[in-house]
């Protein structure tokens, strides 16, 4: 009786962990200079509960043992919400990537892999879009705008290979101007505006 408890609690250890055996077996067959790449999907989990999955990503192996972040990434909170779907092509960002707070709201968007600007936005663990704009593979490239919690706005204006460039205005969250000028090279230039009007 014993020997089957201690039995059944070894196979339970064993289905806790991520199981690579299947990539295992086919790198086995070869030596490693003629293998062709292998696309492995890895599993990490809550406690080691294999019900609630925190995490599944999916690495290509090369010749010679190698790993790249190849294919969709994805994580869970605790409670089965997904908190983030991302892809990557051979370690590199690819596709949309979007991410959610633990609420369910939605928390970002953005899209990689692209030759020219895609949108990206942020939102407020409210619901409430937080900014919104254009970027060139995660580096804001084009116009942004950017509001309060309140759903007021609190900057619009654009940005150069993540930094600001050109005109800038900014509000307060009861709507009142606070401030408009120019950028360059994401420092102040020239006079600015800070009269209150709405």
């Amino acid at each position: 009786m014993k020997l089957a408890a201690a039995l059944l609690a070894c196979i339970a250890l064993a289905a806790c962990g991520p199981d690579f055996r299947p990539a295992a077996r086919i790198l086995a067959d070869k030596p490693p200079e003629s293998r062709e790449p292998v696309v492995d999907r890895r599993r990490t989990y809550f406690g080691g509960d294999t019900a609630r999955p925190r995490r599944e990503w999916h690495v290509l192996i090369l010749p010679g043992g190698a790993e790249e972040l190849h294919g969709k990434d994805s994580g869970w909170f605790a409670d089965g919400h997904l908190e983030y779907e991302h892809e990557f092509d051979h370690d590199q960002p690819t596709g949309l990537w979007r991410s959610w707070y633990a609420n369910g709201k939605p928390h970002s968007e953005a899209t990689f892999g692209k030759s020219e600007p895609a949108p990206m936005r942020w939102w407020f663990e409210n619901g409430q879009l937080s900014s919104e704009g254009t970027a060139l593979n995660g580096v804001k490239d084009g116009a942004w705008t950017t509001w309060h919690p309140n759903g007021a706005k609190a900057s619009q204006g654009s940005y150069v290979a993540g930094r600001r460039e050109g005109a800038w205005s900014f509000w307060k969250e009861d709507g009142t101007h606070e401030g408009s000028g120019d950028y360059r090279n994401d420092a102040k230039v020239g006079v600015w505006d800070y009269s209150s009007r709405r």
